[in-house]
């Protein structure tokens, strides 16, 4: 009778609304260890026996300890608790208790009522912790983290009577177990950073990564130097910072052992763009290109344009030129191009030159319009030091003037010019090009959550500027950062490419994610840690459409992938005792 009661408050409650709110109590002396000191690798009981003797419905149970130092290595449940640990649902529970630091069972009366004797000194729990290795010595709590018990059945509340032991009875709130120094620590024996040679232009910034080895070593501290922080300085993190064009070496030490591992860093001025004259790079090394630019310093309409950039053709050679469509003479044809760079390199000057085909001033260009674009490589005997590139003429001519028998010369200014002369030094040393770039892998597989870091390696070994981008097709699934982590955001497929500065050079990895539910006590699906009548209520009321708060993952209680009405009547029927084994 009393079984069919239940099922009616149960199905009253939908109406009714109910909000049952679970008391937690903290307890000292019904919660035991069997050691009280415990070095890294040793392993120690926790217990909880029950303070008083009762008769109850149901108790629910956790203890909490410290998972950064602790892990649960076996758990034993007197034969009564809802879920029993068979030797595949033991490691599951253990996971479950590790990744959340906490140790729950529960137990349900099969009469719904208080019906169950528990004598004074009845052990309801009893499990193992192990002391991680390399656990930091220090004293850490092993705590009760909840301990509900539920009486006889109250038809008035449509729900089981809370019985709450007082602290008297339970004594203090937590035991304590000190972890005692183990064995030697696990040394350090090395150090390497992702880059062994870095180029930024003034301004820019960098983070460099610095692996310890071994993985396990106790104690991977490290500190950041450089050798020139005027030019390059460095943080505690690895970040460097360029300031100053010129070198430096930027160095990661190890605290434990001293270990050293350094990346030549070269920093270039940054790019002169601020007049109508324009370099992308001032500072270069035998072999490498720069480019060089000009663009119109004010909006005008004109009848032609003369325009001619010399530098010097004893350090630099043209090796590409790039013109508007309405310029003269166009590198059009490859054989085009390459006689007018012959013709360039020959004189020192690259020169353009257009003229509007009415001959009046009918072409509009607009400020900012770049009217040349041109390469410049470093020769291989090219000398050390500064060499000058200058904007030789700038000729325009405007409207017809038919007093004059011409068009009017226009004159910009200088203030609209800017700069006429730039300088580029050529360093000592010669640059390597970049070739390709390769990722350490193709794939990769994540669970949402999860994090990875892909390494880039630019060829060949020896190239001057390894500075790479990183992008994600998918960001909303996996996002990528500067240094190449990648984090797994939502189920999905993502696209991660490492790009080079230099060649625009490219790699990808297909990244994989994989949803994977929260851990969750089967049955539980009200979300507090216990199984019983409260769980079935939150079922019922939820398959009734009302806004009830749920653990989605512990729903589908029969395990058949679908969720309804089922669910309910099998959940009421572990909790009677009649059931199998809830999902």
């Amino acid at each position: 009778m009393k079984k069919t009661k239940m099922l009616l408050s149960l199905l009253l409650a939908l109406c009714l609304l109910l909000a049952l709110c679970p008391a937690s109590l903290a307890a000292g002396d019904a919660l035991r260890l069997t050691k009280s000191t415990a070095a890294p690798g040793e392993a120690f009981d926790v217990f909880f026996v029950q303070p008083t003797a009762l008769t109850a419905a149901s108790i629910s149970l956790s203890i909490a300890f410290d998972k950064t130092v602790l892990e649960v290595t076996d758990i034993a449940v007197p034969p009564y608790a809802n879920i029993k640990p068979t030797p595949a649902l033991k490691a599951e529970m253990i996971n479950g208790a590790n990744a959340s630091g906490k140790v729950s069972i529960g137990y349900t009366d099969p009469t719904y009522d208080a019906n169950t004797a528990v004598a004074a000194g009845t052990e309801l729990l009893r499990f193992t912790l192990r002391v991680k290795d390399g656990a930091v010595p220090g004293a850490y709590a092993v705590t009760l983290a909840e301990y509900q018990i539920e009486g006889a059945y109250n038809p008035a509340l449509y729900a089981n009577e809370d019985i709450t032991p007082s602290a008297a009875e339970i004594g203090a709130a937590a035991k304590t177990i000190t972890v005692a120094p183990g064995g030697a620590p696990v040394a350090v024996t090395g150090v390497a950073l992702n880059k062994s040679a870095l180029t930024l232009t003034v301004g820019a910034s960098e983070t460099l990564a610095a692996t310890v080895a071994p993985s396990d070593a106790a104690n991977k501290a490290v500190t950041w130097s450089s050798s020139a922080p005027a030019v390059a300085e460095v943080d505690a993190s690895g970040k460097v910072t360029a300031k100053a064009a010129g070198t430096a070496s930027v160095t990661v030490t190890t605290v434990d052992g001293g270990y050293t591992a350094s990346c030549a860093v070269t920093v270039t001025a940054a790019p002169s763009e601020g007049g109508a004259l324009g370099l992308n790079k001032t500072t270069v090394l035998h072999g490498e290109s720069f480019t060089v630019s000009f663009k119109q310093p004010t909006a005008l309409t004109v009848a032609s344009i003369s325009l001619g950039v010399a530098f010097d053709n004893a350090a630099f050679e043209v090796t590409d030129i790039a013109v508007p469509p309405y310029a003269n003479m166009k590198p059009d044809t490859e054989a085009k191009k390459a006689e007018m760079i012959t013709g360039f390199n020959a004189l020192g000057r690259v020169s353009i030159g257009y003229t509007d085909p009415t001959f009046d001033a009918n072409t509009a260009v607009a400020a900012g319009t770049e009217l040349l674009r041109f390469t410049l490589r470093v020769k291989d005997g090219a000398a050390a030091g500064e060499h000058a590139v200058s904007l030789a003429e700038f000729f325009l001519e405007g409207a017809y003037d038919p007093v004059l028998y011409a068009n009017v010369d226009i004159t910009p200014t200088d203030a609209e010019l800017g700069a006429k002369t730039l300088g580029v030094t050529v360093l000592s040393g010669s640059y390597v090009a970049v070739t390709g770039v390769t990722l350490n892998k193709t794939t990769l597989d994540l669970n949402e959550g999860e994090s990875a870091a892909l390494a880039a390696t630019v060829a060949p070994a020896a190239a001057t500027d390894k500075s790479v981008s990183w992008s994600s097709s998918a960001p909303a699934v996996a996002e990528v950062d500067a240094a190449g982590k990648v984090t797994a955001k939502a189920a999905g497929t993502a696209t991660i490419t490492v790009t080079t500065a230099e060649g625009g050079f490219t790699a990808s990895c297909t990244v994989t994610v994989a949803h994977i539910p929260a851990p969750h006590t089967p049955g539980d699906v009200n979300g507090d840690g216990k199984v019983n009548n409260r769980d079935a209520i939150a079922l019922f009321r939820w398959l009734g459409g009302e806004p009830v708060s749920v653990v989605s993952e512990a729903l589908d209680t029969d395990g058949n992938g679908t969720v309804n009405l089922a669910d309910a009547a099998f959940l009421f029927a572990c909790l009677s005792g009649s059931g199998g084994t809830l999902h």
